[in-house]
């Protein structure tokens, strides 16, 4: 049997997840920033031109629904963080649960792009297609990434020695 006090703290694989808990507000807010310049510059201000037919609430409905999304997450990563560092008991839950609304976000996100993209024409259906490319795989790394690390979490023995405060 193995001695959980020399698992105790926040190292092997666990640094990994602390890395990508560190890292992740950056990806957050530049999404955040994106999000923002679409909504002030993008082709939602271009709504009203008659060569582009989209019904209105679709795409302006879409980019509202990944600004609140990337804010609620960004918010979840940061109390995460502090979770993580002060070694709660409620982290691995939390990460977990965070990892699959990360996952569930990013495929109702694709969707409801892939939908906007269907029902848009002209200049905003080309402005589309570039935004929509590639995010197929995004979709995919998520739910991975939500797979993998969820079930290390999880069956973890240095998780199960560490998180107990």
């Amino acid at each position: 049997m193995v001695d959980l006090s020399k698992l105790k703290g926040l190292g092997g694989w666990l640094i990994l997840v602390g890395l990508g808990l560190c890292l992740s507000p950056f990806s957050w807010l530049s999404s955040l920033s994106q999000d923002d310049h679409l909504i002030r510059n993008g082709p939602g201000n271009r709504l009203s031109d008659p060569a582009i037919s989209l019904h209105p609430a679709v795409y302006p409905a879409h980019l509202k629904f990944e600004l609140v999304g990337n804010v609620v997450l960004l918010a979840a990563n940061v109390c995460l963080l502090y979770l993580f560092f002060m070694e709660r008991r409620a982290f691995p839950r939390y990460y977990v649960l965070f990892l699959f609304a990360f996952m569930i976000f990013t495929a109702l996100d694709y969707a409801i792009g892939f939908y906007t993209y269907w029902t848009a024409s002209g200049a905003l259906k080309q402005e589309l297609d570039e935004v929509l490319s590639g995010q197929e795989f995004g979709v995919a790394r998520a739910a991975l990434t939500a797979i993998i690390w969820g079930l290390y979490i999880t069956k973890s023995k240095r998780v199960k020695a560490t998180f107990v405060n």
